[in-house]
C-alpha cells in the first residue's frame, strides 16, 4: 500500500514538474494580450461545461446503468 501511495505521489510530482517546465519554455512566445485572450477562452469553456453539467444534474439527465 505504501508503494502504491509513493508511486502516485511521484507520478503527480513528475507531472507537475513537467508541466511547469513546459510552460516556462513556451511563456516567452506569448504576449500579455494573448495570455488575457487565452484565459478568457479557457474560462468561458469551463463555465459552459459547468453550466451544462449543472443543468444535467438538476434535471436528472444522467443515467448510470447497473451491471448487476
Amino acid at each position: 500500500m505504501i508503494l502504491g501511495f509513493l508511486s502516485i505521489m511521484f507520478g503527480a510530482l513528475l507531472w507537475w514538474y513537467g508541466l511547469t517546465w513546459l510552460i516556462d519554455k513556451v511563456r516567452e512566445n506569448f504576449s500579455t494580450r494573448s495570455i488575457v485572450i487565452l484565459n478568457r477562452v479557457i474560462g468561458s469553456v469551463v463555465i459552459i461545461f459547468s453550466l451544462v453539467f449543472l443543468i444535467g444534474t438538476l434535471f436528472n439527465l444522467y443515467h448510470i446503468n447497473a451491471l448487476y
